[in-house]
């Protein structure tokens, strides 16, 4: 498993995810929370069209990933 590294004040994501992430343009160093990272994530598919499957797939689990772990840090902390 990647390490989780931090990025901004309350964001841990790992290297794949944050590859991904800005290879689609997606600025999570702007973003304070997860949440403001799954918004952009959720704008990016609303404005674009054009994504093949694997692209798709790509971005949705990363989407997933955040929000599982938005999840779980919520519910135990």
């Amino acid at each position: 498993m990647d390490q989780l590294e931090k990025i901004g004040n309350n964001i841990y994501i790992n290297e794949y995810e944050k590859n991904v992430l800005k290879k689609y343009n997606i600025d999570v160093c702007t973003c304070k929370t997860i949440d403001e990272v799954l918004l952009l994530i959720d704008m990016f598919f609303n404005d674009t069209l054009d994504l093949d499957d694997e692209e798709y797939a790509e971005i949705e689990y990363v989407a997933n990933n955040l929000a599982e772990r938005k999840y779980y840090w919520e519910t135990f902390k």
